[in-house]
C-alpha cells in the first residue's frame, strides 16, 4: 500500500501521504459537467482521475540516462510502474509512484471516491 496518512472528501478529494505529494482538488476545481448525465459523470471521472494520477507520476528524460541504462535498451528493460512516452517529441521515462482513480457516483448531488493503489487499478473496483 502506498504510503497515505489519509484521504478527506470534506471540500473536494484531498490525499495526504508520507513521501509523496500531497494532494488536494476542491469541489469548486472539479471538471464543470451538467447534472444528470451519466456519459457526462464518466467524463467527469476520467478528468479527475488523470489530473489526480498526474500528481504521482515522475517524468525524466530518457537522454538523461546513459546509453547502456536499461531503460535505454532496445527494447527497453522496464518494471510494472515505468514506461515511456514521447511528450512534444521527446522521450520521456515515466515512473509511477502511486496509481490513483476517482470515481463520480453522481453529479447531483456530487457524490464521488477515491482509490490509491501501489498496482494499477482496475475493474469496478468501487462496487
Amino acid at each position: 500500500m502506498p504510503p497515505i496518512k489519509s484521504v478527506d472528501f470534506s471540500d473536494g478529494i484531498r490525499i495526504e501521504g508520507s513521501g509523496i505529494p500531497d494532494v488536494w482538488v476542491k469541489e469548486k476545481d472539479f471538471p464543470k459537467i451538467p447534472p444528470g448525465e451519466a456519459e457526462k459523470e464518466r467524463e467527469m471521472e476520467g478528468i479527475l482521475s488523470r489530473d489526480l494520477q498526474a500528481n504521482y507520476e515522475v517524468k525524466t528524460l530518457l537522454s538523461e540516462f546513459p546509453s547502456d541504462d536499461s531503460v535505454r535498451q532496445d527494447p527497453p528493460q522496464l518494471v510494472p510502474n515505468e514506461r515511456i512516452e514521447r511528450i512534444k517529441g521527446r522521450d520521456y521515462l515515466i515512473t509511477t509512484i502511486m496509481y490513483v482513480q476517482a470515481h463520480v457516483f453522481s453529479t447531483n448531488p456530487l457524490k464521488y471516491t477515491v482509490r490509491c493503489s501501489d498496482s494499477p487499478i482496475g475493474g469496478e473496483w468501487w462496487l
